[in-house]
């Protein structure tokens, strides 16, 4: 619109950011993206390596720290546990 004098087109520090001044801008459709379609499932998928629980040779810990074979059970003082209720019992 000409009569705004906030309006992008003046270069100002400030711009109008009003809708109903300026005209729309129709943006242009973009073409159809083709993707195969794999129906047939295939029979056996291959094997997966288990590599869940096992520590890479070449891992170096810093000397007084051993990797961790164990997770402790119960969560450290102050924390909720699943049901809700606090595991530090100093904390009532």
């Amino acid at each position: 619109m000409e009569l705004c004098e906030f309006a992008f087109n003046m270069k100002k520090d400030e711009v109008c950011v009003n809708p109903y001044h300026y005209q729309r801008v129709e943006t242009p459709v973009l073409p159809p993206v083709l993707v195969p379609r794999h129906t047939e499932i295939p029979a056996e998928f291959p094997p997966l390596d288990d590599y869940s629980h096992s520590i890479p040779e070449n891992t170096n810990f810093p000397a007084g720290i051993e990797p961790q074979s164990n997770i402790p059970e119960t969560p450290p003082p102050g924390y909720l546990s699943e049901d809700g209720e606090t595991s530090d019992h100093q904390m009532n």
